[in-house]
């Protein structure tokens, strides 16, 4: 059992096989699994196709251009478009998708997808507009592409190619205003990193709704950089710009301005040296070295963990509730790992014990009832709940793998798209509840290894590589090929 400050104990030195020497947590160098909103991506980066993606790809998420048949896809391969590049670990946000690859000892991170927040670290200057005017819309008002057979009944998504950019035709709808081309960002460029040149190592890339960040070793410390949206404060503070320290100074984030920034940048730590990462859909949480749990960004529904804001000490020299401020969750516990969603967070204590706080609405804090009112403070999930193998927190639901039942995940929370994978849609919204058994030669060839959560849908990794996935299938995130709605129990994704 892992005794601060591990994270970890796996009864020997050997790197490469997901506790590290210095018993840390890994996540390079063996099979991972990935869920964004609507898509799941499957990394072996001893494969002939280290990374492969089904699901929603309206954003260029898969890593192809969203053109015609390609806004839902089957299972193809992805990655940095400089092939020579090796993934050694990937992320997904809820729209775009983030990979760390190495070549020859060096690291860079990309990301492709979604990108008008920054967030794939490429600039966009604006959400909705033409390349230029000559080849915007080269057809007729309909938006209808000269040489593209279409009728009323039928969307040309045919894209342009232009500025580094990949564009696709919108029709203009409530809030878009008039007709325009969507455009998101391709896969070739790394992500540029501020004193790109003291950068020493990347040890992981995070993504979340509409920011990324990446955990690196800067002037001899571990830190945290993050780029793309920040008017929730997902980059933390910066008080030699900001001087946040005072609270009566006015702060450019106040009022959520929308910002734009595609730089990343160092998030200020305040002395904390951060062991692990992971980010949610407006925030991000990390451990240090002693396995205490810090969170940063979005606050709205409790998911930063740092107590009721009624109880708040209005003389406190420094205000817990500045969401941009690295603080501590307030909890005694200590974790070996967390896992964010959308809005809450969940995480697994050296003590063996599974703890949730944050939005509750789903019934994702696991205590068997859902609340409007946010938990403000971790709290234990009640048993039964052995020794947690993987934890995975979603947009509404959480999955777990223990050592009870590990043929059978855990899952409560939402399901009413049938997230809980046992079989029905009723009650829509769970306790804890067992999936149906994974152990059978139609689902799984060898035992669960590890399982993560999406938006409204789960998905279990085996040992021999064979991925289960149940829940919503609108954009065939659970079958990796054409589906028929739902999926209530866990079914293995057709890879080709």
């Amino acid at each position: 059992m892992p005794q601060p400050p591990e994270a970890c104990d796996d009864g020997n030195l050997d790197p490469g096989d997901g506790c590290g020497p210095d018993c840390i947590l890994e996540e390079e160098g063996r099979m991972q699994l990935a869920l964004g909103a609507r898509y799941s991506c499957l990394l072996n980066p001893d494969g002939e196709e280290p990374l492969r993606c089904w699901g929603d790809n309206r954003s260029g998420q898969m890593g192809i251009v969203p053109a015609r048949g390609h806004n839902q896809i089957r299972a193809l391969t992805v990655g940095p478009q400089r092939e020579e590049w090796s993934i050694v670990q990937v992320a997904t946000g809820d729209f775009h998708l983030c990979a760390l690859a190495e070549l020859n000892g060096a690291r860079r991170v990309y990301c492709w997808g979604r990108a008008e927040d920054g967030q794939t670290g490429q600039p966009i200057n604006e959400n909705w507009a033409p390349c230029d005017d000559t080849n915007a819309w080269p057809g007729d008002q309909n938006g209808n592409f000269e040489g593209e057979p279409c009728n009323n009944n039928d969307d040309c998504m045919n894209p342009l190619i232009c500025q580094d950019r990949i564009c696709q035709p919108e029709r203009g709808g409530e809030g878009m205003g008039e007709d325009a081309l969507f455009c998101t960002t391709q896969r070739t460029q790394a992500v540029k990193m501020e004193n790109q040149e003291a950068i020493e190592a990347v040890y992981k890339v995070t993504a979340g709704r509409r920011h990324s960040c990446a955990l690196v070793r800067l002037d001899g410390r571990r830190e945290v950089v993050c780029w793309g949206a920040f008017e929730q404060r997902q980059q933390g503070i910066w008080p030699e710009a900001f001087g946040v320290f005072d609270r009566n100074s006015p702060n450019p984030f106040d009022g959520g301005i929308p910002q734009v920034d595609v730089t990343a940048h160092r998030v200020y730590m305040q002395g904390v040296e951060p062991h692990f990462l992971t980010s949610g859909g407006d925030f991000n949480c990390i451990l240090d070295v002693s396995g205490r749990a810090y969170c940063w960004g979005a606050n709205d529904r409790g998911q930063l963990g740092r107590g009721s804001p009624e109880e708040v000490d209005p003389f406190a020299e420094m205000d817990p509730f500045e969401t941009g401020r690295v603080w501590p969750v307030n909890t005694p516990e200590r974790f070996q790992t967390l896992a964010a969603g959308s809005s809450h967070v969940c995480g697994l204590s050296v003590d063996m014990g599974v703890f949730c706080w944050g939005d509750d609405r789903r019934g994702q804090i696991g205590q068997g009832r859902r609340s409007d009112d946010p938990q403000y403070e971790p709290l234990l999930v009640p048993g039964p709940i052995e020794p947690a193998l993987s934890l995975s927190a979603g947009g509404g639901h959480t999955a777990v793998i223990d050592w009870s039942s590990r043929e059978t995940p855990r899952t409560w929370g939402d399901n009413r798209w049938g997230q809980s994978g046992s079989g029905d849609l009723e009650p829509p919204y769970t306790a804890i509840r067992e999936t149906f058994p994974l152990n059978d030669p139609e689902r799984l060839r060898g035992s669960p290894l590890k399982v993560a959560a999406g938006e409204r849908h789960s998905c279990v990794l085996g040992q021999g590589g064979d991925v289960v996935c149940w829940g919503n299938n609108d954009m065939n995130q659970c079958t990796g090929s054409d589906g028929n709605g739902d999926v209530l129990m866990p079914a293995r994704v057709t890879l080709p």
